[in-house]
């Protein structure tokens, strides 16, 4: 049957009609390694049967430290890596046409450099390594801003690596040749090319098997580079939005700031415009002292917003203290506001980001209504529902502008305003939980309706 195997197995590889049949390299791995320690264990012994004309009292001693120090000896081969490469490379050599089963390896570094453990820069490197048996490896990845190629991962491999500068002869050679190096103290030097760009490169270590690069090796790491140069670079993208929003998250934060202080401003310039007429008011100085101290406290809440985030609240607030606070603040710019704010009322809401948006709307409704204009400021509960409204008989605005353009950020409609106003209420009020609406013509003035939600009883 054993002499008759070659000859079957060499018919069907032969015969068109049959499906191919071809050897797995693991089967055929694990199959030579059965049969060689089954082989070595049958030496072994067979060495140890001869030991037994030592005499009947070193016999038996001799034979029980020579199986044990055979046993030990195979066990060190089998955990060996070194052992397993030269085994791999001697059966590949002797058995198959080509040196890597593909599907495998690509299956193999897919999984490697996908994987979630550990930074991808290590991955990669040990993704390179596991091809080619090396016990380690480092990878250079390149800085556009510093004009250099910086280790920034390694893998088993010794610490202190140098940066390699791109204008360098070594950078420029393989930027321009795009070749896969050896090295006599290193195993291979691996370019990873995305696109056209020199994106790093990766230096494995010697192997467990010492072996002459062929082009199948050559051909594989290239491919394998450029798959990691396109993880590396989607890395690079994915850091590089991260922080282009956290530039935008502070860019907007100033764009907020510096509308409110445009409100201040505003609130201020009403107040000097009312103290020519009433400033020798005993009653209006002190109204005036109140409002500018208030100011005060206002911008350095502002200031402080640049350099933290801004604090988002769930929590319930005292919706009628904080709408009677700004009813009494502009009040005193403004003679013609009228508000009806009933007892009690509160909502879900932070305290800072409401007074906000109460700020931004009546500072807008009384720039609407005009210094003779009437504003309104109401509150009401609408069942589970706190509602906000600040009417104004200006203008008013059509359809049009109210859908296309009022909540566009840096599209307004005011000359020397930031166009801001209507798109950071919106967004403050939906980071509350709230909704904001507009009801407004032209000719008829506008009302301005902000939705929170209210706590629930008990709360």
């Amino acid at each position: 049957d054993a002499m008759a195997a070659p000859v079957a197995l060499l018919g069907a590889r032969r015969a068109e009609s049959w499906p191919a049949v071809r050897l797995s390299r693991r089967v055929v791995f694990h199959s030579a390694a059965l049969l060689g320690s089954g082989l070595y264990l049958i030496a072994m012994s067979g060495v140890a049967l001869s030991l037994r004309g030592l005499g009947e009292s070193w016999g038996p001693v001799a034979q029980a430290v020579f199986l044990s120090a055979a046993m030990a000896l195979l066990l060190a081969i089998f955990a060996s890596g070194a052992a397993r490469a030269r085994a791999r490379r001697l059966l590949v050599k002797h058995f198959f046409r080509y040196r890597y089963d593909y599907r495998e390896e690509w299956l193999r570094f897919s999984a490697t450099i996908s994987a979630g453990e550990g930074p991808l820069g290590e991955r990669v490197v040990k993704g390179l390594a596991d091809i080619l048996d090396s016990a380690g490896g480092a990878l250079w990845r390149l800085r556009p801003e510093d004009g250099a190629l910086w280790p920034t991962a390694s893998w088993n491999f010794g610490p202190g690596l140098p940066a390699i500068p791109v204008d360098s002869p070594f950078a420029r050679f393989l930027a321009e040749r795009r070749w896969l190096l050896a090295h006599p103290r290193a195993r291979a030097l691996v370019p990873l090319f995305h696109g056209e760009v020199l994106a790093g490169i990766v230096v494995l270590d010697r192997p467990r098997a010492a072996r002459a690069l062929d082009w199948e090796d050559r051909d594989l790491l290239k491919t394998a580079g450029r798959q990691a140069a396109s993880h590396l670079a989607e890395e690079d993208a994915n850091r590089a939005l991260v922080d282009s929003r956290r530039l935008d998250a502070f860019n907007r934060r100033f764009a907020f700031v510096a509308h409110d202080v445009k409100n201040v401003v505003g609130q201020m310039s009403l107040l000097l415009g009312n103290a020519e007429r009433f400033g020798g008011d005993p009653e209006f100085q002190r109204d005036m002292l109140t409002t500018v101290r208030a100011s005060v406290g206002r911008l350095r809440g502002l200031l402080d917003q640049l350099a933290q985030a801004r604090r988002v609240s769930g929590g319930p607030v005292a919706l009628s203290a904080i709408a009677a606070e700004a009813a009494g603040r502009w009040a005193r710019a403004h003679p013609g506001l009228q508000a009806q704010v009933p007892p009690d009322l509160a909502a879900l809401a932070d305290a800072e980001d409401l007074s906000s948006v109460l700020d931004h709307l009546l500072a807008n409704a009384i720039e609407a209504a005009g210094q003779g204009g009437r504003v309104a400021l109401r509150l009401t509960r609408r069942g589970e529902q706190a509602v906000i409204e600040i009417e104004d008989d200006g203008p008013g605005m059509d359809a049009a502008f109210v859908g296309e353009r009022l909540f566009r950020p840096l599209d307004g409609a005011k000359p020397g305003g930031f166009g801001l106003g209507a798109f950071q209420v919106r967004q403050l009020v939906r980071d509350m939980g709230g909704r904001l609406e507009v009801a407004s013509a032209p000719g008829r003035g506008t009302c301005m309706r902000v939705v929170l939600q209210s706590p629930q009883a008990g709360e």
